[in-house]
Formats: structure tokens, sequence, C-alpha cells
């Protein structure tokens, strides 16, 4: 029984391999809501489908009165 017990005890656990995550988004279309704060992918679970949300005004976001999403993480760069 101790035999047992020192091998519970000592043994490492396993530690659970790391999964690959995709990209929540991958689109380079940027959208925007009128009255947000963030800019997104057009893919991001946050905007996809939202009829409200509009193509990205690069002047906003050279301002920095936009944000980049947390989520999706859009490029800096705009067209």
């Amino acid at each position: 029984m101790e035999e047992l017990y020192g091998l519970l005890v000592t043994a490492e656990p396993e530690t659970p391999p790391e999964r690959a995550t995709a990209p929540l988004a991958i689109s380079g279309d940027l959208l925007m809501v009128p009255g947000g704060t963030l800019w997104h992918r057009a893919d991001c679970p946050l905007v996809a489908g939202k009829v409200e949300a509009v193509p990205v005004d690069a002047k906003l976001v050279a301002s920095g009165e936009l944000g980049a999403c947390p989520i999706c993480e859009p490029a800096e760069e705009t067209d």
C-alpha cells in the first residue's frame, strides 16, 4: 500500500497538449458600428451579420478614436 501511495504522490501530473487555435476572424475587410469604440474584421463574431456595421472610417482609426477589436485583432492597416 505504501508503494502505491508513493507512486501516486510522486507522479507528476500529465499536462494536456496545447491546442492549436484557429483565428476567429481572417477577413481583410474592416467594419465598425457607428457610435462604437472598436473596429473589426468583417467576419468578427461581434459585427458579422449586423446590418448597422459599416466600412471603417480610416480617419477615426488614424486619430485613435477607434481601437482594434481584441477578439478578431484586425491589422493596423486600412485601405
